[in-house]
């Protein structure tokens, strides 16, 4: 069951999803964008750094006293723009994603990205690493696995949590990110999500954008891609 905590940081919306899990989710433009701060015994993953508006580390280390590794589910101004508030950040080995995160920053290319004007903290490049599909991240008592269907990962990355049968699915599944493919792209896409489903239909799954769990959205998912 997800339940929201209450805190004093404003901006962020915070729930705890149980298991030592906590979505971060914040509105901007109406458009909801959650990253996910996943804890184990003694070391701790974040999944996306949202919009770079508010005070996001401030919130995490009130929830966790370990460093947390740092992952973007895809490269997005909404899930990726406070990465240059942390050390390194593992990004999917895609190039889509690699070009958005190593773009030279000239006026040209600021002028092409929406600014978040709310903050100070437009997206900026940060100093990363890559992540392949399987790549197994050790968190204790469990283990989270990253999913990178190969006919998906246009779209970057999923995260599963196999001892509690929890996916993390980024915005794989996003009505809008898909709509930007060609035609040609989302037929084999298509295929990928069906995969993604034979696999893990019986998971809970948490989204990136949009509501954090829904199960009506999974199902009809379910009946779309399956």
């Amino acid at each position: 069951m997800v339940k929201e905590i209450k805190h004093d940081l404003g901006w962020f919306k915070l729930f705890d999803c149980s298991h030592n899990t906590y979505a971060i989710s914040e509105n901007y433009k109406n458009t909801t964008s959650t990253s996910y701060l996943i804890c184990g015994d003694n070391q701790s993953i974040l999944l996306d750094t949202g919009c770079g508006i508010g005070r996001m580390k401030k919130l995490i280390f009130s929830l966790t006293s370990t460093v947390p590794t740092v992952l973007n589910s895809h490269a997005s101004a909404y899930h990726s723009s406070a990465n240059k508030k942390f050390r390194l950040v593992h990004i999917l080995n895609e190039e889509n994603g690699i070009n958005f995160l190593t773009h030279d920053y000239s006026d040209e290319w600021i002028s092409s990205q929406e600014k978040l004007t709310e903050d100070d903290n437009t997206f900026l490049p940060a100093l990363f690493t890559t992540m392949s599909n399987g790549k197994k991240y050790a968190l204790g008592k469990k283990t989270l696995e990253v999913v990178a269907n190969d006919k998906t990962k246009v779209n970057g990355c999923m995260l599963a949590d196999r001892t509690n049968k929890i996916l993390f699915c980024g915005d794989i599944f996003d009505e809008e990110c898909i709509a930007a493919l060609d035609e040609e792209t989302k037929k084999v896409y298509a295929q990928g999500c069906k995969e993604i489903i034979e696999e893990f239909k019986d998971y809970t799954w948490f989204f990136s954008t949009g509501e954090l769990s829904n199960e009506a959205k999974k199902l009809t998912l379910i009946k779309k891609y399956a």
